[in-house]
């Protein structure tokens, strides 16, 4: 999402839909509460640049008694996308 958003006025990244996308898919997976994302594009953002995006989410287990290792376990992703 982030790497075909239009930008703003004077090339300035808007990373609001490509942040409310993520929202949504960590939502269906129950994962929202206590997410932390960012999507990023250095200034100016045009074609060629590189939009980056990061999302950290902690899991923990359905079976805690079972599965302790796997509680509270901090899960972090990001992903880089040339702008189109």
């Amino acid at each position: 999402m982030g790497s075909v958003t239009p930008p703003l006025a004077g090339d300035v990244f808007d990373p609001a839909p490509a942040e409310a996308r993520i929202d949504e898919i960590l939502n269906a997976a129950n994962l929202l509460i206590g997410a932390n994302r960012s999507v990023s594009c250095p200034a100016p953002c045009v074609t060629g640049s590189q939009v980056q995006a990061n999302v950290q989410v902690t899991f923990d287990t359905v079976m805690p008694i079972f599965l302790p290792m796997l509680t509270g376990m901090d899960i972090n992703r990001t992903t880089t996308m040339r702008y189109e």
